[in-house]
């Protein structure tokens, strides 16, 4: 077993060898424990249906669910973060998911790697409330004021 964080992650993944190769799940487990190390309280979600029961819940909800308060928030916003591997991308229904959750102002994105939350979160770090309520107004038509 390869007990060294894989921190890089080749994007052609026909190219990977066995010892390079990584699942979904085992990025799932680096970015939970990155997200833990910084008191980001946030959980997996299971997502995947009972074959013998009727499927009722919500397609296309993301793994990892959680909240982040930027620095310069007075609040926390609700987070998604869909992890998947180098050469795949969402579905259709966790890109409306993603929409949902953006479009209601919080915050939704793809990681890759640990290196792509800390990079969002710098991100998110750099914006004031007043500049977050601009932007999702201005890409979401959220009200500016309730």
């Amino acid at each position: 077993m390869n007990t060294k964080p894989m921190f890089f992650i080749k994007t052609e993944r026909d190219n990977l060898t066995e010892e390079e190769t990584i699942l979904e799940s085992q990025i799932q487990r680096q970015i939970l424990d990155y997200l833990k190390s910084i008191d980001v309280d946030s959980w997996r979600q299971n997502n995947n249906g009972i074959p013998w029961r009727r499927f009722t819940g919500l397609h296309g909800v993301h793994d990892i669910l959680g909240f982040f308060k930027p620095k310069h928030f007075p609040i926390a916003l609700f987070m998604t973060i869909e992890v998947k591997i180098p050469g795949k991308d969402m579905s259709e229904d966790q890109k409306n998911f993603a929409h949902m959750v953006r479009k209601n102002g919080h915050i939704s994105f793809t990681a890759r790697c640990v290196a792509d939350v800390q990079y969002a979160f710098t991100r998110l770090n750099t914006y004031t409330w007043g500049q977050w309520l601009n932007f999702m107004h201005e890409n979401f038509k959220i009200p500016l004021a309730i």
